[in-house]
This record gives C-alpha cells, sequence and structure tokens, in this order.
C-alpha cells in the first residue's frame, strides 16, 4: 500500500503543478456520463467517499450529505482538499489521510461511494468491509473502469506507468460476484464509441454531441464489448 500512496502522492503534485485536467478531450463524453452519475446521487444521508482525490464528487454532493467523510491513501490529496474546503468554509465535512480497510467499523454510513478505487482492491474484503460500514438499507454507488476493446488493452500495455501494479479493470466475471454480492443493483455503461469520438475530439467537436453519440452507440447490443467504464448502485 506505500507504494499505491506514493504513486498517488506525486501524481496529484505533478497534476497540481501542470494544471492537467482529469480527462483529455477524447474522453469528454465519458466525463458527461460521469457528471450525469455524480449528479443523480440524491439524499445520502452520512455519507462516505472512499479515494476522495481531488474532491470533485465531494463539492457536487456534500450537500446532499448530512455529513460527508472523505478518506484517501494519498496524504498529499488530503492536505489539497482541506485547504479548499477550508477556503470554501464547507462544514460537516471531514477528510481524514487513511486506508479504508483500517476505517472503523463502529461508525455508519448511509451511503458509500468510489470512484476507480475499488479496480485496485479484493472484491471478497471490499464487499465484507461495505458490509459492515453500511447502515441497514444503505447505499453503494461505484464508478469503474472496463478491460474496454483490444486496442484500449494494448494502449494500456505499452503505458504501465500511468498506473500501478495492482490496477486491472473489471472483468464480467468481476461485475457477475458483484452483482450476486448486491443483488439489488444498477449497472449502467458507457464509453463504447471511444473509437468513434476520439477522431471527432480531434476535431472539436461540440462536447454533448460527443456524448450523445456515446450514449446511443451504447444502448447497442452489438458495442457491448467495446464500453470502457460501468457504473453501478445498489
Amino acid at each position: 500500500m506505500k507504494d499505491e500512496e506514493n504513486f498517488h502522492d506525486e501524481r496529484i503534485l505533478s497534476e497540481e503543478e501542470k494544471n492537467i485536467e482529469r480527462v483529455g478531450f477524447a474522453y469528454q463524453p465519458i466525463e458527461y456520463a460521469r457528471n450525469e452519475w455524480i449528479n443523480s446521487l440524491k439524499k445520502l444521508g452520512k455519507t462516505l467517499e472512499i479515494g476522495v482525490w481531488k474532491g470533485d464528487i465531494l463539492f457536487k454532493v456534500h450537500k446532499e450529505s448530512e455529513s460527508f467523510t472523505g478518506i484517501d491513501l494519498s496524504s498529499e490529496a488530503i492536505k489539497l482538499l482541506q485547504i479548499k474546503t477550508k477556503t470554501l468554509k464547507l462544514s460537516n465535512i471531514k477528510l481524514e489521510h487513511l486506508d479504508f480497510f483500517d476505517l472503523p467499523e463502529d461508525i455508519k454510513f448511509d451511503t458509500i461511494i468510489m470512484s476507480g478505487v475499488l479496480h485496485h482492491l479484493d472484491l471478497n474484503k471490499v464487499v465484507k468491509k461495505i458490509d459492515n460500514l453500511l447502515n441497514k438499507n444503505g447505499k453503494f454507488h461505484l464508478w469503474e473502469p472496463l478491460p474496454g476493446p483490444m486496442l484500449l488493452r494494448f494502449f494500456r500495455f505499452l503505458t504501465p506507468h500511468l498506473r500501478t501494479d495492482d490496477e486491472t479493470p473489471l472483468s464480467q466475471s468481476f461485475l457477475d460476484q458483484l452483482k450476486n454480492e448486491f443483488p439489488s443493483y444498477n449497472l449502467k455503461y458507457c464509453g463504447s464509441s471511444i473509437a468513434i469520438t476520439a477522431p471527432m475530439a480531434l476535431i472539436k467537436v461540440n462536447k454533448n454531441f460527443l456524448y450523445k453519440v456515446d450514449k446511443f452507440f451504447t444502448k447497442k447490443n452489438f458495442f457491448k464489448p467495446w464500453v470502457i467504464y460501468g457504473y453501478f448502485s445498489k
């Protein structure tokens, strides 16, 4: 876990220095879908976000929360976020440099949110921990990368420096196991049109149009193998 922490500490500091956006223009359809997912999170009650990072979810949903706890393995991410929340004078927010598995289980939450975190972890351990942390009838929301088409897999193979060794996109068997653990689930996909929208992005096609194209293709079964992100709620 120490290597993971160091990787993300270095990453967030370099991104702050270079002012790099979280996604490139070609990924805007996915970012639109992610924002749609975040905006759908309502009446959250006592909320925990695992992997709070730069706080993009926190800043959008904290008003829907009775209280908001954000944890992250990166101490630098927590320091930067503490400065931002203090500057904005946000209340009922607690930020901690903490490993998810070290969270005390005597504290319960109505909602747990994970975005781009689960694919680093052991699913069985995560499910058990979440069950112990959630109140009865609590909600669990996650957003995770999927294997995607062969071209994307080849890109990942060529760029191991962009991620840590334990990062593995969620396989279908992984998703099936997740469905079994949380029967009352809602699963959606996005990113099936990346091969089409990426060239459009190079010529600055309207971002909202890219999102609509992606949404159209994602509904087609033929493009199911091309989806590169999934968002799951129970």
